[in-house]
């Protein structure tokens, strides 16, 4: 990702049965992320802020019914394109890591070889 370009955000992730995560989009109501403000990150109670979000997406999310087969483990609150804070689903800081957002595109190749790209645009 650009770091011009680069806004704060906030990803859920899952796990899969590997143990690699798989960041949230449609399960997430219609979004894989939770979008912040420009300047988020420049103010003084950011990390609070950002904890309360995932504690009230977090809450919003166990009502759903995604929540039983694909349960959030964390989530990452991109301070920059290439740092994170992962907090736990209940506001806890797990730590700060080297991650990047979730490429929301993704392409396959049809069975007549012909290749199809497609982007998971997230609603505003």
């Amino acid at each position: 990702m650009n770091h011009r370009y680069f806004e704060p955000l906030i990803e859920g992730s899952l796990f899969s049965n590997n143990g690699h995560p798989i960041f949230v989009k449609a399960l997430t109501y219609g979004s894989r992320v939770i979008r912040l403000l420009a300047g988020f990150t420049e103010q003084r109670d950011h990390l609070h802020q950002a904890r309360c979000l995932v504690i009230a997406h977090q809450k919003k999310y166990v009502q759903s019914s995604h929540v039983r087969a694909f349960p959030i483990q964390y989530y990452a609150y991109f301070t920059s394109a290439t740092r994170s804070v992962r907090i736990s689903v209940t506001g806890q800081v797990l730590g700060i890591f080297e991650d990047i957002p979730a490429n929301p595109s993704f392409g396959i190749t049809t069975a007549d070889g012909k290749k199809r790209n497609y982007e998971i645009v997230d609603k505003h």
